[in-house]
């Protein structure tokens, strides 16, 4: 081939080139090897003849130069010298990478991770999600926030674990459900030139050790023997009203307990209900994209066809004021969870039976399952993901909103069957006289 000339400096080494290769007036010049398994090599030419076989690589901000041998055309083999140059040039990333994974490792600190994953993951999470996170984070994990996630451990885990006990067990187990979903995020995210940084969850010494906190899920759903009483109680604590006369809420507390009881929904869902997702001809509630998405916990539109109590609940808390939702607080935004607990203690402490929010669901449930209604149906009414489509008002799909609408309406018969109270006296509130 040809002998390149000073502005071709890449070509491919052969003896004959590299010896007929011209000199620097003054310096040097480096010739980089384009062969196909080059693996980095480079040539030096100096101005006074000497040419050095050599591999250069940028480390950081600087050029370093990495000396093979010096060539002599008698016993020079290419081949031989592209391997050990790609052996160096190996060597040399590995040990960059190795500086460059330890560097990044005492960067990222807890806080680091969880600001990145909140970050990462904003469109996936609902806002109320986010919410929630970072008030756990605040208030459980933010004085480690400095700590790098590299020096987190299995014992430092425990020892966080037996602090958040003293405040709670089920606030425990969740801050550090949070905590392992941080560490689970930097597995994945921090992996500099392809090379995890961490790759062990220290969390999961709780499970290995079977130190979560066990939480006995709730099994006081309402009994059919207490439907009365329980009924009674939430009309009655309503009537009487709070000890102060003071503005209250307590028409609109009583009606969204009830709804609850006959619908099935959950907490959350039930009081952000609004005017616009009633369709009052089928007496039906839409969940639509936007109230999936901020409320449905599968984040999938829903619809549910409600019974007669049900929708008359809707009815009675709509007519006290102008808000957008139903069960609306003074201020007209959604009833609050603490407004509720003050109506829940004072009936339980007047009439002693108490209910959850909650448990009113579980109760629909039970009452659906025991009422004789298949699985399928049941879930369909309390919106549990089953990877079937349960909007009912796509086309009004008559078979199946009146196989729902049946069983909505069998579910409350069924508690009136068993509580032997009159339906008319719970539907029509302006009737109620105790």
């Amino acid at each position: 081939m040809a002998t390149p000339t000073s502005p071709d400096r890449k070509f491919s080494f052969t003896k004959q080139a590299i010896r007929d290769l011209p000199l620097p007036s003054a310096g040097d010049v480096t010739y980089r090897d384009s062969h196909p398994n080059a693996g980095g090599l480079a040539l030096r030419v100096t101005a006074g003849g000497a040419k050095t076989f050599l591999v250069v690589r940028r480390i950081g901000n600087t050029v370093k130069r990495f000396k093979i041998e010096t060539f002599d055309y008698a016993v020079c083999r290419l081949e031989a010298l592209r391997k050990e140059a790609a052996r160096i040039s190996s060597d040399i990333s590995g040990a960059t990478s190795a500086k460059k994974i330890e560097k990044v490792k005492g960067l990222i600190t807890l806080e680091t991770a969880f600001n990145d994953m909140m970050s990462a993951k904003n469109h996936a999470y609902k806002e109320k999600t986010k919410v929630f996170y970072r008030r756990m984070y605040e208030n459980h994990l933010a004085y480690a926030g400095n700590k790098p996630l590299i020096e987190f451990d299995g014992q430092y885990v425990v020892t966080m674990k037996s602090k958040m006990d003293k405040v709670g067990r089920r606030v425990s187990n969740v801050a550090l459900g949070l905590l392992r979903n941080v560490f689970n995020y930097a597995m994945t995210a921090y992996a500099p030139e392809n090379t995890p940084i961490f790759i062990y969850n220290p969390v999961s010494v709780l499970t290995a050790r079977k130190l979560w906190n066990r939480e006995k899920r709730s099994k006081d759903g309402l009994q059919p023997a207490k439907f009365n009483k329980y009924v009674t109680s939430i009309i009655k604590t309503e009537i009487m009203g709070p000890t102060r006369t003071v503005p209250n809420i307590y028409h609109i507390s009583s009606s969204l307990l009830m709804f609850m009881l006959f619908s099935g929904l959950r907490p959350t869902e039930a009081s952000h209900i609004t005017r616009d997702m009633l369709d009052h001809d089928r007496k039906i509630i839409k969940f639509g994209a936007k109230e999936a998405d901020l409320l449905i916990k599968n984040r999938k539109e829903y619809s549910l066809p409600l019974n007669e109590t049900a929708y008359q609940q809707l009815i009675y808390a709509g007519a006290y004021h102008d808000s957008k939702y139903f069960f609306a607080a003074l201020d007209g935004k959604p009833i609050r969870h603490t407004t509720m607990k003050v109506f829940i203690d004072r009936a339980a402490k007047q009439f002693g039976i108490r209910q959850t929010m909650k448990s009113l669901r579980s109760t629909f449930i039970s009452i659906g399952e025991a009422s004789g209604l298949s699985r399928f149906i049941v879930k369909a009414l309390v919106n549990h993901d089953d990877g079937s489509e349960n909007d009912v008002t796509d086309g009004y799909k008559v078979p199946y909103y009146i196989e729902l609408k049946a069983a909505t309406e069998k579910i409350e018969s069924y508690i009136y069957e068993h509580s032997k109270l009159d339906p008319e006296f719970v539907r029509n509130h302006v009737e109620r006289k105790l």
